[in-house]
């Protein structure tokens, strides 16, 4: 009788397009269809000379096993490993609350908020104020998780708008505009 025709295993086998939850696995093969695992999860007949792997676990090592499917028999498996790409990190904002001004004189005050840290560090923190007219914001530092800054050489009778905030690496976060009116001069 006539010799079956050998069933040739897949060669060239590539992963591609990884991301953090999938990949796509091809390979070269004469074979009219194949079959395809990953790991030791049940194989799925698949036609063509490649696959698309989804709902893969973040930064976790995985093999992919491929073996054509001829009439009388199947290839050996094949494998080829890869590892899906880490997770981005979740970025937690600081939380930044502006509290109301204490001690306001005809011109002086003390700004007072809260910054409890995220994950990124916190380069900058303090407060910005203005008088409620003007354009731009004046920045002061203030330290710690309940901060305070002293305002001096204000306006009497005027309205001065601040918020707390917080600089990190993926920007600022400031908290509610409050306002506070200085009194008149003594």
């Amino acid at each position: 009788g006539e010799q079956p025709e050998p069933c040739d295993a897949p060669t060239a086998l590539t992963v591609n397009n990884i991301t953090q939850t999938s990949a796509d696995f091809s390979w070269n093969g004469t074979a009219t269809s194949y079959e395809v695992r990953l790991n030791e999860n049940a194989a799925e007949t698949v036609t063509t000379t490649s696959k698309s792997f989804t709902d893969l676990t973040a930064n976790t090592t995985y093999t992919a096993y491929v073996r054509a499917v001829c009439e009388n028999d199947n290839s050996e498996w094949v494998s080829t490993t890869f590892t899906t790409l880490e997770a981005e990190p979740v970025i937690v904002p600081p939380t930044v609350t502006t509290l109301e001004a204490t001690e306001v004189t005809h011109s002086a005050a003390t700004l007072n908020g809260t910054i409890t840290a995220g994950s990124e560090p916190i380069t900058e923190q303090g407060f910005m104020y203005k008088s409620a007219t003007a354009a731009e914001w004046t920045s002061v530092s203030a330290t710690g998780e309940t901060m305070s800054a002293s305002l001096t050489d204000l306006v009497a009778e005027t309205t001065y708008e601040y918020k707390a905030f917080a600089t990190t690496e993926s920007g600022t976060i400031e908290g509610e505009v409050m306002s506070f009116t200085t009194i008149a001069t003594p």
